[in-house]
């Protein structure tokens, strides 16, 4: 008897099988299981990616103390990891900032804390004034006096470089590069 209502109805649905219908809902169910399934791990895998995001800034600024600072401050909520430092003045590039300023002959300049492959954690500030002394006092065996004046003399040719870092966050991902002027103007006396 069920048979014959079923031939009767001539829809798909009518002519399946009690047994047949079940496992075609379930099938329909398994498949928007998935779908959501999918769609849940890229919303998290966004989400991951928004919350180790590193956003990278250069701010010149005097602090109250009296010491000028030209900082690196990463205000992003995950690590930066440097991947290339570049120099640009009047179109011209160069990963090493003594191609473009004057210094003695006998002054050499690295940047041993920001260079390729450096971190920056999150919330973290780097002093990159205070870094370049600490290389001439401590690395080049510069006394006080004459890391000051090389400082001075840094301030007073620097203003017209820019500064290119590229960056990614602690998954790799590529960020967008920071671009900016180095300006010393408030460290000259």
């Amino acid at each position: 008897m069920e048979d014959k209502e079923r031939m009767k109805d001539p829809t798909i649905w009518g002519r399946l099988a009690a047994g047949d219908k079940i496992a075609l809902i379930a099938l329909l169910v398994a498949f928007l299981s998935i779908i959501l399934g999918a769609y849940s791990a890229y919303q998290a895998d966004r989400v991951v990616h928004t919350n180790v995001k590193p956003i990278l800034d250069i701010l010149n600024i005097e602090n109250p103390d009296g010491e000028k600072i030209v900082a690196l401050i990463n205000y992003g909520l995950g690590p930066a990891i440097i991947t290339h430092v570049e120099y640009w003045k009047n179109n011209n590039s160069s990963t090493d900032i003594r191609d473009f300023v004057e210094l003695p002959s006998d002054v050499g300049y690295t940047t041993r804390t920001l260079g390729d492959r450096s971190y920056i954690k999150e919330e973290q500030e780097i002093n990159l004034v205070k870094i370049a002394r600490k290389e001439l006092e401590e690395h080049q065996g510069y006394d006080e006096k004459q890391s000051e004046y090389f400082m001075n003399k840094w301030a007073e040719n620097i203003d017209e470089i820019n500064i290119t870092i590229s960056y990614m966050d602690i998954l790799g991902e590529k960020q967008e590069p920071l671009m900016r002027p180095l300006e010393m103007k408030h460290y000259r006396k």
